[in-house]
């Protein structure tokens, strides 16, 4: 099951109730939330199916209930909807614990072979959260820093690698290590077809790091080749890079006067 974080559309959440009585994926009932999406896109390419797996702003979930959108003689419409439900340990990990009706959400339907990705591989398995520290435009450009300060995350996140936020495919423009954030940068075109532009300074989005990487840092730990200490000694070995790297351009533009003088 892949994705590739081209956003086929725009939902909207219907509902979103809270229950004690959700259907969880082996067959039992615990806590969970219950999400109804209004959309049209994703329900037709492909054919929508109950237990299909759409991506909702960055996390696969599964069609449990659906309605196709109809078309009416005269070229009017009804969109679609569909049901899923979201156990409580994704809630935990995710933004979904502050989801509410009216919510506009990011939707990706599974990648059908042949049809080209032109994102990157996207799993729908969130890492966690991300939160967003400043936006600013440049242009009709809108720049986007987010935090990171999970260490697991933090050795996936590399300039010009590949990031999902809210499910969106995305090129990490700039990192700076020693604030422990990242930025990217969405252009007009990307800006009108996803929810980003609307999360607000201090608001979190779901962040999933490249597969690729995840799965080289995984084979390098069960190899010996990098342990936890070992990890940390490479963030901190990146945050001193960074810090000097700030001092020495400092110097040479007269911010600190006498530097490296005898």
């Amino acid at each position: 099951m892949v994705f590739t974080g081209i956003v086929q559309e725009q939902g909207t959440v219907l509902e979103a109730t809270h229950s004690d009585n959700v259907k969880l994926w082996d067959g039992s009932f615990g806590k969970g939330l219950i999400l109804k999406i209004k959309c049209a896109k994703v329900m037709t390419k492909p054919p929508c199916y109950i237990g299909a797996s759409i991506c909702v702003n960055g996390v696969c979930l599964t069609v449990t209930e659906f309605q196709l959108p109809t078309v009416a003689r005269l070229g009017s419409s009804t969109d679609g909807w569909f049901k899923t439900n979201v156990g409580l340990h994704t809630i935990n990990v995710t933004a979904f614990k502050t989801c509410e009706a009216g919510d506009v959400v990011n939707l990706e339907a599974a990648y059908e072979e042949g049809t080209g990705n032109s994102g990157h591989n996207v799993q729908g398995h969130v890492d966690g959260e991300a939160k967003l520290l400043e936006r600013r435009l440049d242009g009709d450009v809108l720049w986007l820093t987010f935090e990171n300060r999970d260490p697991r995350f933090s050795a996936c996140v590399v300039p010009r690698g590949y990031v999902a936020l809210n499910g969106v495919s995305l090129t990490i423009a700039k990192v700076d290590s020693w604030r422990k954030t990242f930025s990217v940068m969405l252009v007009a075109h990307t800006q009108s077809c996803v929810n980003l532009p609307m999360i607000k300074v201090g608001e979190t989005v779901n962040v999933e790091g490249d597969s690729f990487g995840k799965y080289a840092l995984s084979f390098m730990a069960n190899s010996g080749g990098m342990t936890s200490s070992t990890l940390g000694l490479v963030n901190l070995g990146i945050s001193v890079a960074a810090l000097a790297c700030g001092l020495l351009a400092l110097q040479r533009t007269g911010g600190i006067p006498g530097l490296g003088k005898k």
